[in-house]
């Protein structure tokens, strides 16, 4: 019988899903990091007149960068 049996058929189909949940959460994580950085680059050359403001924006993002220990890339 060339047919799957039940439990290697439901373990294939498990192993299937989970490969698409994780590249569909890679995905949605992509997105809204894209959006979140269009967000602040807008925010930055709203306030981006004011050097003050600028200069605290800028010390605020180190210190992000610092406490999440993440990299930025612009």
């Amino acid at each position: 019988d060339a047919r799957p049996t039940t439990s290697s058929y439901t373990a294939s189909t498990v192993n299937h899903a989970e490969e698409n949940r994780q590249r569909e959460h890679d995905a949605a994580t992509r997105i809204q990091s894209w959006f979140r950085a269009c967000k602040v680059r807008a925010y930055v050359r709203l306030i981006g007149h004011d050097q003050k403001t600028t200069v605290m924006l800028g010390i605020f993002v180190r210190a992000c960068v610092y406490k999440f220990n993440v990299s930025l890339t612009f």
